[in-house]
This record gives C-alpha cells, structure tokens and sequence, in this order.
C-alpha cells in the first residue's frame, strides 16, 4: 500500500497580476511549472520548511505571516476495483508580500507569468481547473480522482471536484 505523502505549493503573486512560477522536475527527464513546493507541509516546522524553500529557490525572503493558506488538494486514486486511496494532500498557499528581489538561485527558473500567460499546458494537469480559483482569491476544498493504467504505469485525472471555501 501506498504511503500519503503530505505537501504545500505557495504562489507568489504580485502587484501586476503575475503569479511567480518555477521549474520542477517531477519525473525523471520531466519538468513542470509550479508554485514553489515543500513536502514537509504538516509538520510542525512545515512552515518553515516552506519559508526556507521560497529563500532557496528565489532569495525572496518571506514571513510566516506573510502565507495565507487558500486551500487543500486531496489526490486519490482509483485502483482497478474502485477502491480509492488518498496519496496526496496539497495544501494551497498563496503570499503577496516579501522582501527582496528575485533570483535565480537553484536553477528552477524562478519566472512571473502574468495570469492570461499562465502555461497550464506544462503544468500538473489539475492546476488549469483549480489555479484560475486560486488567483481569484477563492478559498477552495479540491478532490482529484485518477486512475492508474496498469501497464504504462501512467495516470488519467478522472474527475476534479471542487468546493469553494467561504
């Protein structure tokens, strides 16, 4: 049986509409656009871990206070006799103030996409439903549901639920 994993994405937005995106690479020979990530989110240090991680990758320096949650991913995934297993929660944090400037520090490639520029194509494919939310200030409880196909080991999103958060 899968272990879940637990993690945090945090986008950075700033004055002009741009959301600040970096290169990740999730599988080998593969990179995706995406917040900037932290696998560690419900730990007790977990924000911390992601204040280091923004510092990291971008030399922007970030408060703890400054992160404002905005949701939570559950992934799941459907085996082949419709039992779901939970492998992912993703929690959603979005930051619009820090200090300093931006640098290309690790070679993630740290880059503002302006929000009608945003390449969900070479993003997770989730993102292009949940992301627009996001940066509309939504606040948002999302379930993904996808299936693994048993030879390529690839997987197919199946369904996105998404509730808005009040």
């Amino acid at each position: 049986m899968q272990s879940k994993i637990n993690a945090s994405v945090c986008f950075l937005i700033n004055n002009d509409d741009e959301v600040l995106l970096t290169l990740t690479h999730d599988r080998p020979g593969k990179t995706t656009w995406s917040g900037i990530v932290s696998s560690e989110a419900n730990e007790p240090s977990g924000s911390q871990q992601m204040l280091k991680n923004i510092y990291k990758y971008t030399k922007i320096n970030v408060y703890e206070d400054d992160l404002e949650q905005r949701g939570v991913v559950h992934y799941f995934i459907v085996d082949p006799h419709d039992r779901l297993t939970e492998v992912l929660t993703l929690t959603l944090l979005v930051c619009q103030s820090w200090r300093g400037d931006l640098t290309n520090a690790t070679g993630t490639r740290p880059t503002w996409f302006p929000f009608d520029k945003i390449p969900y194509p070479d993003m997770f494919e989730d993102y292009k439903i949940w992301l627009p939310k996001l940066l509309d200030n939504n606040k948002m409880l999302i379930e993904v549901y996808s299936k693994i196909n048993p030879v390529t080991h690839s997987e197919t999103i199946q369904d996105v639920q998404i509730k808005d958060i009040l």
